[in-house]
């Protein structure tokens, strides 16, 4: 017992301490993962068939390259508010179809907020707040009655010039940015490291 309060203590410690996700810019793009705390899964653009098609899902992070992994915030007409857009969205923010979130409907102003105990963030306005189906299920929901805490994870920051190309990396150590940078003092974000793509959290 001794010995989980002490790592509960430690990780405490070292856990930073969140601050609202950055909008993009005209200048600048600010990509984030959307990562849903109750399952663990991340927030992805769904465009595949049927009903669902442009509806916003969670799941694995299985390809961190996937473009419908990839959010980005702009600023709402009123201070606090966002708008939540998807890369694939093609500039749409998400809007809110009954139940669910897409990416395709008429865009819809959310408040993000950190939650009171700083580990997560709600989103969500005066109808709602994003929640997921259960769990273990894979749809993102729009519910008045249950919410999930989400983690906006840092991508990357591009040039309104395009989002090159990863370079190819060596095994040398050394963190990169997606652009294929080197980073010295890696943050909260997706990274190459010895070839492989990490989350540093």
């Amino acid at each position: 017992d001794a010995l989980k309060v002490a790592h509960e203590q430690v990780k405490a410690a070292y856990k930073k301490a969140l601050t609202l996700p950055e909008v993009s810019t005209d200048e600048q793009q600010v990509y984030y993962y959307i990562q849903c705390l109750k399952n663990d899964y991340y927030a992805y653009l769904y465009d595949g068939a049927g009903r669902y098609n442009g509806a916003i899902r969670t799941g694995e992070l299985t390809d961190a390259t996937h473009r419908g992994y990839w959010f980005y915030l702009t600023a709402g007409e009123v201070e606090g508010e966002y708008y939540i857009h998807n890369y694939f969205g093609h500039g749409l923010a998400i809007g809110v179809d009954g139940r669910y979130l897409y990416g395709s409907k008429d865009a819809v102003a959310f408040t993000i907020s950190i939650s009171e105990d700083g580990s997560g963030f709600n989103i969500g306005n005066a109808d709602g707040a994003w929640g997921v189906q259960s769990a273990s299920t894979a749809y993102a929901q729009f519910s008045s009655s249950a919410s999930a805490l989400w983690n906006f994870v840092l991508i990357g920051r591009f040039s309104e010039q395009g989002i090159a190309p990863v370079a190819p990396v060596v095994t040398d150590g050394v963190y990169y940015d997606l652009l294929g940078r080197p980073v010295q003092n890696p943050t909260a974000g997706i990274y190459i490291h010895n070839g492989r793509k990490v989350i540093v959290k």
